[in-house]
């Protein structure tokens, strides 16, 4: 399994974004997500949930702190990619126009 990024437009068509393994993410992301109280990150890997207006912001910064914190870390470049794919991807996401997304 993995954590993936889901966008469906407003015609059904999903475009699907794979974001880390699932055993990265529970050896890496998921401890660190814990103890920085990054809730948004824990669930990614965890329950999913569904991207809204009102979370994207807070779950983009938390992301920029999971970036910090493995850049500063453990620089392991293929995370660092992986997150900043998923925050290009929540920048790109068009509400207006009726796409709507899933992490999970």
């Amino acid at each position: 399994m993995a954590v993936e990024y889901v966008v469906t437009d407003s015609a059904g068509r999903k475009r699907k974004v794979p974001i880390i393994g699932q055993r990265v993410f529970e050896a890496e992301w998921l401890p660190v997500a814990k103890q920085l109280g990054l809730d948004w990150v824990e669930l990614m890997g965890t329950a999913g949930f569904d991207v809204t207006s009102e979370i994207r912001d807070d779950l983009t910064v938390e992301l920029g702190t999971l970036r910090e914190w493995i850049d500063a870390a453990t620089s392991t470049a293929s995370e660092i990619e992986s997150i900043d794919r998923l925050r290009t991807e929540l920048a790109r996401l068009s509400f207006e126009s009726g796409e709507v997304a899933y992490i999970g």
